[in-house]
């Protein structure tokens, strides 16, 4: 054996043996060995049971093993099996030598082939093991390489599953600023339809009395996404709130609140600007008149079945946030028994896209904002005065749903309806939304 010439490398095989390790050593080692002396190594073995090589880690198992299996098929078939995967595992190349009515033949698992026992001639087994041997190195370090990925990969799912953690509880926190129940007022029918767009939204609403004969509503859209968009409309909800409570029992009007809520805003954002819209509306049920305010918020429309087309509610004030003092125009409507005011913010202007309506941007095509919406707020409308403002807005969310993107859509939907003498009025209505 030439085991002082220094010119002669040493390799160490993991021979697995399922019977006795003499047995093994004597009938299939010798050509190994003899293989590997021809082409200048010297390969000596390190004797293990299959049992042993089916948990050992890397270290104790590389650069390869050549693993004797049970006489047995089916025995031999389930070690094989076990023991593939573990080597697979651990990217240790191995060849297995199996019984050949176990119906093992070739590539069993990523770097394990299977051998038929009966044709394992020294040649081809020592091609093998010198093969995967001489690979040794590239192996270690994909290892190496492997372990550092898992490591990464384990400490980014950790990371993802944090971050979910956190914005559900920001969602809870958030949902718990909007009302759980719309009031009941006699010859009203009030509902929702809040679709954030992630597990927060940047639009806030409420709807509530302000005393026997006033109701009050407002919806505000945050500029912008995500948690710091829903941080602004905890904001707001919080000012809207604040503003008219202290106030009581007078009723500030529409402008005012709007006015309060800015000068909110701009004093709680600091050196960081934030910016929303914004509409604000009073009705005296008693007398069905509406006073209105918007800050840069899509118009509110009135739809009246004897109207081919909606009364718009439009008003020319600006963001909120932009400029301490500034004002707001307000004016009134005349409601009558029988019409539905829709209020919504203006993600509606991307759900509804109309065909062929996009534009290619980044190299993705995006929708382009359109006035669909208007058509289907007046199929809604008119469900609204048929069967109830509840199962219209439904109905709203269902076409929602049959829209393309509708899976991941681009910004947060929020509509609010009021029906006057509508089918569904009086009573207090369970908010249903869409997290």
């Amino acid at each position: 054996m030439p085991t002082n010439d220094q010119s002669v490398s040493s390799q160490t095989i993991t021979l697995a043996c399922a019977g006795p390790a003499d047995q093994a050593i004597g009938s299939v080692w010798p050509g190994v060995e003899a293989y590997f002396a021809e082409h200048g190594q010297y390969a000596a073995p390190q004797i293990v049971t299959v049992h042993e090589a089916c948990s050992l880690p890397a270290a104790m198992l590389e650069p390869a093993v050549l693993a004797l299996l049970e006489p047995d098929p089916e025995l031999a078939a389930k070690t094989a099996a076990k023991l593939a995967d573990h080597l697979a595992e651990q990217n240790i190349p191995a060849v297995l030598l199996a019984p050949e009515a176990a119906g093992l033949t070739g590539a069993i698992a990523p770097g394990v082939i299977a051998v038929a026992a009966e044709h394992a001639t020294p040649e081809r087994l020592g091609a093998f093991l010198e093969a995967f041997v001489s690979s040794g190195d590239a192996m270690r370090t994909l290892r190496a390489e492997l372990f550092n990925a898992r490591r990464a990969q384990g400490g980014a799912s950790g990371e993802i599953q944090r971050l979910h953690e956190e914005m559900a509880l920001a969602s809870a926190v958030q949902h718990a600023m909007l009302p759980e129940e719309l009031p009941a007022v006699e010859g009203f029918d009030l509902g929702v339809l809040f679709r954030p767009a992630s597990y927060v939204s940047g639009d806030i609403y409420d709807i509530r009395r302000i005393d026997e004969h006033h109701l009050r509503f407002y919806l505000a859209d945050a500029v912008g996404h995500g948690v710091p968009a829903a941080l602004i409309t905890m904001v707001l909800a919080r000012a809207f709130q604040s503003v008219q409570e202290r106030a009581m029992p007078e009723i500030l009007s529409p402008a005012d609140v709007l006015h309060e809520v800015n000068g909110e805003l701009i004093r709680r954002s600091g050196d960081h600007p934030h910016f929303a819209s914004a509409v604000y509306g009073v009705i005296d049920t008693r007398d069905l008149v509406l006073t209105i305010a918007g800050a840069g918020h899509p118009p509110s429309m009135v739809y009246d079945p004897r109207q081919p087309d909606p009364k718009l509610c439009r008003s020319a004030g600006g963001l909120l946030g932009v400029f301490e003092g500034d004002s707001f125009d307000q004016h009134e409507v005349q409601l009558r028994p029988g019409q539905v005011l829709i209020i919504h913010s203006d993600g509606f202007e991307l759900a509804f896209a109309e065909e062929g309506a996009e534009m290619l941007a980044s190299g993705t095509r995006t929708p382009q904002p359109s006035n669909l919406y208007i058509k289907w707020f007046a199929d809604t409308a008119k469900q609204a005065i048929d069967r109830g403002v509840s199962p219209a807005l439904e109905w709203l969310g269902a076409g929602l749903d049959q829209q393309d993107g509708s899976l991941h859509q681009l910004d947060d939907v929020t509509a609010l309806a009021i029906g006057l003498g509508t089918p569904g009025a009086h009573a207090a209505h369970p908010v249903r939304r869409s997290a």
